[in-house]
């Protein structure tokens, strides 16, 4: 593992390093240890594969992969970048990394990356980020599965017990984890 900053040369304006970005080649034992989605209780996104698909094609025109790093948190689980990081390894690309500070909560830190203006989750993707801490996106879930023939926007509708026009209204709290929460303001009960 290799900090690329350590030339000079990188850092032509004497600016202060606030962050160490490390090179990974395939051949460093850390290469193959990081952990991808639902690992030691922190649950990114599914791998879209079609992402991954896409950024090999990238890597195959120029590799810009140093410019974005992926983001490592405790216990080497990825915080941001899972799908670069399987491109890079089908690839057999060098990897570049980033780790979280001690007191940084990776779980509010993903959130934020990956929900951002640029990288918009999906309704699953938030469904399947809070099921492992409220029933209620654990029963959305079930139902999604049991259901698939309705749109997930309406039965979401149904779980928060509104219009589907004014559904939009509440979307912040479904983001932040609070359906069980906007359920119960409701008088809704899932069982």
């Amino acid at each position: 593992m290799n900090n690329i900053f350590k030339n000079k040369a990188a850092n032509p304006h004497n600016l202060e390093v606030a962050r160490h970005i490390y090179r990974v080649s395939p051949t460093d034992q850390i290469y193959n240890q990081l952990h991808v989605g639902q690992m030691n209780n922190l649950h990114n996104r599914s791998t879209e594969f079609n992402n991954v698909d896409n950024i090999q094609k990238s890597l195959e025109e120029m590799n810009a992969l140093e410019y974005l790093p992926i983001v490592v948190g405790k216990g080497l689980n990825i915080v941001d970048g899972q799908n670069r990081y399987i491109a890079a390894q089908q690839a057999g690309e060098d990897i570049y990394l980033v780790f979280t500070d001690d007191g940084v909560d990776d779980q509010a830190l993903m959130l934020l990356l990956n929900t951002g203006p640029v990288y918009k989750w999906k309704l699953g993707n938030y469904v399947d980020f809070w099921a492992h801490k409220d029933d209620a996106y654990k029963n959305f879930k079930a139902c999604r599965i049991t259901y698939p023939e309705i749109n997930p926007s309406m039965m979401l509708s149904v779980f928060m017990g509104v219009n589907y026009r004014l559904r939009g209204h509440e979307m912040h709290g479904f983001k932040k984890g609070q359906l069980g929460t906007q359920m119960e303001k409701r008088g809704m009960n899932m069982q």
